[in-house]
């Protein structure tokens, strides 16, 4: 909390138990609230803080697309938003992202193949964390994920502040080869 300019403080719980509260300084995420202006430069994120700059979100279910960008909006970040594979190669090859979040299963490719490509073809995105979003949640579906080179998954249906936490968590980590066991 304190690497991120917050607090951490402890109280007790009258029914039993304690009471632990966070305090951050960012803004509350969710497609309710209106989103202010994004920085105007990306950083690389370094080990325990980082700055809020632009992510690309592939996402073919308006409704899932919705929730996401706007909780990502919300929070801080500049967002793009492909609503399939062939749509978000306009962005992935010639724009510099935070990170890039991509359902599993899209009409036209799946989100491993995305990951596959991103990873192997030279650009300003080849190495940033890339978060597979999907409904199943299964260890099969887990172990493909992290075998395929994702750094998370992203639950749906989207969980705004949780999306955002552990977005936050995995570009506070940088380059650290732990990413998937401290946040998935």
């Amino acid at each position: 909390a304190r690497a991120m300019g917050g607090e951490i403080s402890l109280a007790d719980n009258p029914d039993g138990g304690s009471i632990f509260t966070v305090d951050l300084p960012v803004q509350k995420a969710g497609p309710r609230l209106v989103a202010s202006p994004a920085p105007e430069k990306t950083l690389r994120p370094q080990m325990g803080k980082f700055e809020l700059g632009r992510i690309l979100v592939i996402e073919d279910h308006a409704a899932s697309a919705l929730v996401i960008t706007e909780a990502l909006r919300a929070a801080g970040w500049e967002v793009d938003h492909a609503a399939n594979a062939a749509a978000a190669r306009e962005y992935m090859f010639d724009v510099g992202y935070q990170a890039i979040l991509t359902d599993i299963h899209l009409p036209d490719e799946s989100g491993d193949m995305i990951l596959s490509t991103l990873r192997t073809t030279p650009g300003p995105n080849s190495e940033i964390p890339v978060l597979a979003v999907t409904a199943d949640l299964t260890d099969t579906r887990r172990t493909a994920c992290k075998a395929a080179g994702f750094v998370a998954m992203i639950e749906k249906p989207i969980r705004p502040r949780t999306m955002v936490a552990t977005l936050a968590d995995i570009l506070m980590m940088g380059d650290s080869p732990d990413a998937w066991a401290r946040v998935g």
